[in-house]
């Protein structure tokens, strides 16, 4: 992830790094997290859970209470291949058109 980013962002998330310690774990975790999803690894997602838990960031800690809480549902979205999102979309679409 870190390769895709512009000589600029990468100034950036340096000085934040250097200015806030914490948004090194911060960055770190959203990178995990992000590999996950793209990669569909459910064997890894407990681990990553825990690790927000013991962050300390209550932004973290209350994210992986929800996922926890929707834990099957997450579970599901990663181990298969289908998904009801486009379904979704039209829905939400249509409830627009209506209001």
């Amino acid at each position: 992830m870190e390769g895709d980013l512009t000589t600029r962002e990468a100034a950036s998330i340096s000085t934040l790094k250097r200015l806030c310690p914490q948004s090194t774990e911060a960055q770190c975790l959203l990178s995990t997290f992000h590999t996950l999803v793209a990669e569909r690894a459910p064997t890894r997602l407990d681990s990553w859970l825990e690790q927000c838990e013991q962050s300390g960031s209550a932004e973290f800690v209350r994210f992986a209470h929800g996922v926890r809480r929707d834990y099957p549902a997450v579970h599901a979205a990663r181990c298969y291949p289908w998904s009801q999102g486009q379904t979704e979309g039209q829905v939400n679409w249509l409830k627009l058109l209506k209001r």
